[in-house]
Order: C-alpha cells, then structure tokens, then sequence
C-alpha cells in the first residue's frame, strides 16, 4: 500500500505503509482529497 507521509508511524522507506489494515473516512467523499486516513499516528 501507498503511502506518502513520512510523519506517520507505519511509513517505511519506499512510499509503503506497513500498517495491518488502513481505515480510511470521509463520508460522502467525492474526491480522494476529501478523505482521511484514520490508521494516522504520528512518528515518535
């Protein structure tokens, strides 16, 4: 899976998301900027 904010805690090198599962939200979204990656923690 893609992902591209280094800030978060499951980015690995490569652009990929290491995360067991992605939760996205965003009701009612019509575009891909209008949704939310709920798996987001932030990189201690």
């Amino acid at each position: 899976m893609v992902c591209i904010v280094e800030s978060c805690k499951y980015w690995v090198n490569g652009n990929l998301c290491e995360a067991n599962a992605i939760k996205v939200t965003g009701r009612s979204a019509d575009e891909c900027q209008d949704t939310n990656c709920a798996t987001f923690e932030i990189r201690q």
